[in-house]
Formats: structure tokens, sequence, C-alpha cells
């Protein structure tokens, strides 16, 4: 049985630990890896955290959706943290699957998965997406929607199993070149156990390296690190603009333009993978996040931060000016994010001792008025360290959130 065989090549590589984490498909690789002499090698521990509470508990965070990359990369991440410190010597790995696959009723979505496996130095991602003949699923019976979500389930573990077996000679082989990673090597290509199976799919493959520099963030043993920048040195920058980027728009890129010349200075973005309102970014969103502003604006310096709160930014960068839009101030002016008011206070006014300065663009609010400095309630202490930009010189409606929800990311 050539999964045997695969099965059996992947345990005795020998070189990784590796925690599972499977949700909604997939759950036969694990069986066939566990039922493989030598599996505790291989294999650290599992996690099946199908329900929302479930997923939630796993990754210390809940989720907008389930299947999707983003999820598969926090799964990844939070079983790599699971056996990063493992006793057996091996190389810590990673393993997620997520999956929506044939169910018993016509799905109203696309039967998909995502894999992310992560290692101490890459992230690597598989994206399985099945084609649905939904002629055919409308008069299915209850067998043949058994037989469709066992087929695509088969079609996904080996596709897990390649992915393993991949990562494993990658590297082994120290691969880094994208060309060789698509290559007849890539799973898409080196697949003869799927060719027998009826399901229709594609599957694209991605790998994003993670330098040690992140690592050190990721761990906390750092605070900062650059990403295409000229200096490495805090000193040097002078104008930051923070956010999550998710994704980067041409409004960011816009806004970023506009205030270099406002500001007669450079202008970095920053993105913290610690966040006041959001779930912790893991290694491969960042990976992700950073690739798309490298495809926006290439020009652009990017600083990698887990400085969540705008008073460590600042501790950070005395003297800087922070590129911020309506709503994020208005979080600024909230105490909430104090421990009391008086802390609050005194945040504003070490701000102050900073030479912090806040250049405030405006942006349309749900309600369809134009939400800017002038609209916002802040208190006078911290409306004196802002500068505002004018509807009349930028205005833009493009939203992450909506870009999210239109492309399902």
């Amino acid at each position: 049985m050539v999964v045997s065989n695969l099965t059996t090549e992947i345990i005795n590589d020998g070189r990784f630990q590796a925690y599972f984490a499977i949700a909604g498909g997939g759950t036969d690789a694990l069986a066939d890896l566990l039922r493989t002499p030598g599996a505790s090698g291989l294999v650290e521990g599992a996690t099946i955290p199908y329900s929302p509470a479930q997923m939630a508990e796993f990754l210390g965070c809940e989720v907008a959706q389930a299947c999707c990359q983003a999820t598969a990369w926090k799964m990844a991440n939070a079983a790599f943290r699971r056996v990063i410190n493992n006793k057996a010597g091996r190389s810590p790995l990673g393993v997620a699957c997520t999956a929506a696959l044939g169910t018993n009723r016509v799905r109203k979505g696309e039967s998909r998965a995502h894999i992310a496996l992560q290692t101490s130095d890459a992230v690597y991602t598989f994206t399985v997406r099945f084609i649905r003949d939904e002629q055919k699923e409308q008069s299915a019976s209850a067998d043949e929607f058994a037989a469709i979500r066992a087929q695509q389930e088969q079609v996904v573990s080996n596709i897990l199993l390649s992915a393993l077996k991949y990562v494993q000679k990658s590297e082994e082989l120290g691969v880094r070149s994208e060309e060789f990673f698509n290559s007849e090597c890539s799973i898409s290509q080196d697949a003869s156990l799927l060719s027998s199976l009826q399901p229709q799919y594609t599957v694209t493959t991605d790998r994003q390296s993670l330098p040690d520099s992140w690592q050190n963030l990721f761990q906390g043993t750092s605070d900062e690190t650059y990403y295409n920048a000229c200096s490495d040195t805090s000193e040097s920058i002078k104008a930051i603009f923070p956010g999550s980027f998710n994704p980067i728009h041409d409004g960011h890129r816009q806004m970023r333009a506009l205030a270099s010349a406002i500001l007669h200075c450079p202008v970095c973005y920053e993105l913290s993978v610690l966040n006041a309102d959001k779930p912790t970014t893991s290694p491969g969103e960042t990976a992700w996040r950073l690739n798309e502003i490298a495809k926006m604006d290439a020009q652009a310096e990017v600083i990698l931060s887990r400085t969540p709160l705008f008073i460590d930014k600042a501790r950070k960068h005395p003297g800087a000016t922070f590129v911020v839009g309506a709503d994020t101030m208005a979080r600024i002016n909230d105490p909430k994010y104090c421990q009391s008011e008086s802390a609050f206070k005194e945040m504003i006014a070490e701000f102050s001792r900073l030479k912090i300065r806040f250049l405030v663009f405006g942006r349309p609010a749900s309600n369809g008025a134009f939400a800017s400095l002038e609209t916002l309630h802040l208190i006078d202490a911290l409306r004196q360290l802002c500068i505002s930009v004018p509807e009349n010189e930028f205005c833009c409606t493009l939203s992450s959130t909506e870009i999210r929800r239109k492309s399902g990311l």
C-alpha cells in the first residue's frame, strides 16, 4: 500500500518531533501515521479542535472563519509552540489542517482544505480546492454524499502526508528556491498516489522563510526587527504608520505617501505581532502580510514589533510622529487601555514629554459621515499633540475588513 510506504518513510526520517492540529479533514493521515511502527518518534501529540469552542481554546482566541489560510497558520503556530521544548532533541514541527469537505447536504461554499506546516525557519502552506459538480450534488443520495466525503478526505489526508514528506526533504536539502519548490518535486506534480481518486481538485503551494530575527521576536527575546530597512536603529525612524494591514490596500499606500510629503521624512509601516484588540499574529500571517506590503509598496520600510500599545511604541521611538486613522485616534483616547483614569492622564503627559505627535487621517464612518480629528471628542492634552489631514486632502473608502470579507481571507 502506497500510503504505508509513505508513512514509513516519514516516521523513519528522524529529524522532527511534530504536534498535529486537525479540524474538518485530514484525520486519516494522522491515523495512518499512528498505526505505523515508531510513530511516537514523530508524533508528540494531536488535537482535533472541531467545534468553535475547542478551536478558540486551542488557539487562545476566537477566529472569524475556521476554514481559511489564516486559521491554518494560527493552528500550525499553536501546534509548533506545543512541541518547541520537546525533550527528544529533534526539530519542532507544527502541523495543521483545517478543512470544509462534503457533508450530508449541498454545501453553500466550496469544498477545500488549508494545510500549514511550521518549522523553526519556515512556514509551508498547501491549499486544496475541490471542483464542485453542483448538478450531481443536487441529486445525490445519502450514500453518494458519504462517498464524496470519503474521497475528499482521502485526497486531503494523502496531500497532508505528501506535505510532511516534502517538508522533510526540503529541510534536509536546505531548499530555499521558489523555483525548486514549484518544480516536479512539489506535491501537485509528485502525486501518483492521488491519481486514482475521483474528485477533481487543485493544489497550490507556498513557502515563507522565517529569519532568526523573527524567531527572537515571536519568542519574546526582542521587541523589534526591521524589514526592507536602510537602518536597523530606532533613532533614524522619525515617522511610523502602525497597522495590522490585513491586507494592505491602496489607501494605506496613499496615506504613507501623503504623510511623508507632509512630514518631510520617510514613513515606516509598523506591524505588531501582538495587538490590544485582535489575536496574536502568527508567523505565517506575518510573512503573508509583509509580502503583500512589498507587492503594494515595494520601497516601504517595515518595523516588526511586539508592542501593541502606543505608549510602548512611543517609548521605543521618542520624538516620532505616528500616522493614524481617526478610528485609531479614538482608541488612543479611550481610558480602557489603561489601568485607571490617572494612568490614562499620565500616558498622555508622557506622550508630551517624549515629544510624540499624531498625524490623523479622517475616514468615512459606518453611518456615512466623515470621521476626522475635528469630529473626535479628545481630551485637550491629547488634541494638542495631533495634526489633522482634512477630507479635501485625503478620503478613502477602502477597508481591509471588507476586502477580507469579499475575498474569503
